[in-house]
C-alpha cells in the first residue's frame, strides 16, 4: 500500500477517473497512472495532444526503472513495457519550459 500512497500524493485524486479500458487512472490531459499485470504487453492510453513526463516504477522491487519525455498527437498512444513483470507507469503533463 506504501507504493499506492505515493503516487495518489502526487495526483489530484479528486479530478481521476478510471479509464475505459485497462487499469488506469486519468485526470484528463494532465495525469495518467495505469497498471500494466501482463509481462510483455504495453500500455495504451489515450493522452490528449501535448508534452508529457513519464516515469515507469517496478512495483516487485519497489523502484523507478525509467523516466522519460514524450510528445502525444494522436488520441492514442501505445508504450512499451520496459519491466519483466508486472508494471507501472506514470504519465504528467510537463510544465510550461
Amino acid at each position: 500500500m506504501g507504493y499506492a500512497l505515493k503516487f495518489a500524493n502526487r495526483m489530484d485524486l479528486n479530478k481521476c477517473q478510471p479509464m475505459a479500458k485497462g487499469f488506469c487512472l486519468a485526470n484528463p490531459g494532465k495525469q495518467y497512472l495505469a497498471f500494466q499485470p501482463n509481462k510483455g504487453e504495453p500500455i495504451k492510453l489515450k493522452l490528449e495532444p501535448g508534452r508529457y513526463r513519464y516515469e515507469w516504477f517496478d512495483p516487485a522491487s519497489g523502484k523507478t526503472v525509467s523516466e522519460g519525455r514524450t510528445r502525444a498527437k494522436k488520441a492514442e498512444t501505445t508504450v512499451k513495457d520496459p519491466i519483466e513483470g508486472e508494471a507501472v507507469l506514470y504519465v504528467y503533463k510537463r510544465r510550461t519550459e
